[in-house]
């Protein structure tokens, strides 16, 4: 499989490596959707990225693990058994049960800040093989579903904000709490049981 990565986007030592791929369903998969949130940052001309550097394309984004490359099969293997994401890797789309705090340069962002300087905090939706975690999950593909961006940073928006939400077509909410309520992580699990009032 040949990787490509658009230009202008880093790779150097990623955790993830993006190749532009819509998931190919696996023999046997048999993985629901789950929604998670994250954190990207928005280009000046309108493209999502994760750190460090990986550009999210406008339909699902693929993972690749880049940690260990494939001609080291066997380590590959081993940490990968049923492919990315790997069991006992770190790499694969990440999604995050809870929101939670941006670590930048200048300190810490929490979500409510969401819009500052081109980060953004949003809903993410993963799919195919899954490995879960105490936080949230890591998925074999994602794609971003829904944005918040805090009023004050939106009336102070350069255009970057826009221009994202025109080219992956997902709506900017100014409400944390619909975020979470409306677009944010549904149950994983059996349905409760019913009871029946006789």
């Amino acid at each position: 499989m040949e990787l490509t990565v658009p230009s202008g986007a880093r790779v150097a030592t990623p955790t993830v490596l993006v190749a532009p791929a819509a998931p190919a369903p696996m023999a046997g998969e048999t993985a629901a959707v789950r929604r998670g949130f994250t954190w990207w940052r928005a280009t000046t001309d309108g493209w999502l990225e994760t750190y460090p550097g990986i550009r999210w394309t406008t339909e699902w984004t693929r993972a690749e693990c880049a940690i260990y490359p494939r001609f080291l099969r066997w380590r590959w293997k081993r940490l990968h058994p049923t492919g990315v994401p790997g069991a006992f890797c770190l790499c694969g789309i990440r999604g995050m049960q809870e929101p939670f705090t941006a670590h930048v340069a200048s300190g810490q962002m929490p979500p409510l800040e969401s819009g500052a300087g081109g980060l953004l905090f949003g809903a993410v939706e993963g799919d195919g093989p899954f490995a879960l975690d105490a936080r949230g999950w890591r998925a074999a593909s994602g794609r971003p579903i829904a944005l918040y961006v805090a009023p004050r940073h939106l009336r102070a928006d350069d255009g970057r904000i826009g221009a994202v939400a025109s080219r992956y077509g997902v709506p900017i909410l100014r409400d944390l709490d619909v975020l979470r309520q409306v677009w944010g992580p549904r149950p994983v699990g059996p349905e409760p049981a019913r009871v029946q009032s006789l």
